[in-house]
Parts: C-alpha cells; structure tokens; sequence
C-alpha cells in the first residue's frame, strides 16, 4: 500500500498514550469529472506487519483538488507510468498533498 512517510512523526498525545503516527495514506476519493474536482479524503496512523490502523479517534481530512491540478492530474494519469493504473492515480494524489504543503513527507 503506498503511503507518505511523515517528515515529523505526529503525536497523538492522551487519545493514543504511547504511539507515534509515521504514515499518512489515502482512504478514500470522490470524482466529479464534470466539475472537474476531486476530493481526497486522508488520515494519519502507522503499519503493523503490513495492516495499516488509522488514529485513534481521528476524522480522515479532506482536500478539494482543484480544476488545474484536476487536469494535470488527468494528462499524468492517461501518460501511463509502468504501473497499475490505481497505483499510479494514487501516487499522484499522495504528491499532490506533498506538493501542495497538507502533509510534509515522501512516498514510500
């Protein structure tokens, strides 16, 4: 699962005593192509053997990616990288929040 390495651990503090959150992934989109938006929806958490567990009590964050990255987005997508197409629409989307300063990290 591809996920962003955070550049900065976030700390949970008393809502989970003891954790750090490392990673931050992707867990839902909505895509309007008529208006040309999508919306991402992302949260913080960290992996356990390969299963990711997302903060305990947080609410998924949501970004509306706008109509001249939608467009980017779309020519980057229909370019093909050598990879699942779902894997490389994610991708993109996790380098948009980079790009966009929402979450500092790199993809992993």
């Amino acid at each position: 699962m591809l996920s962003i390495d955070l550049t900065t651990p976030w700390d949970p503090g008393s809502a989970d005593p003891g954790k750090t959150y490392d990673k931050c992934v992707v867990v839902n989109c909505y895509i309007n192509p008529i208006m040309k938006y999508i919306n991402l929806f992302y949260t913080k958490g960290y992996f356990v053997d390969g299963q990711f567990f997302s903060g305990v009590g947080l609410i998924p964050e949501q970004r509306q990616i706008n109509i001249e990255s939608y467009d980017a987005l779309a020519i980057a997508c229909s370019t093909g990288a050598g990879e699942q197409y779902f894997e490389g629409v994610l991708r993109l989307m996790l380098q948009w929040l980079i790009d966009q300063g929402h979450v500092q990290g790199t993809i992993s």
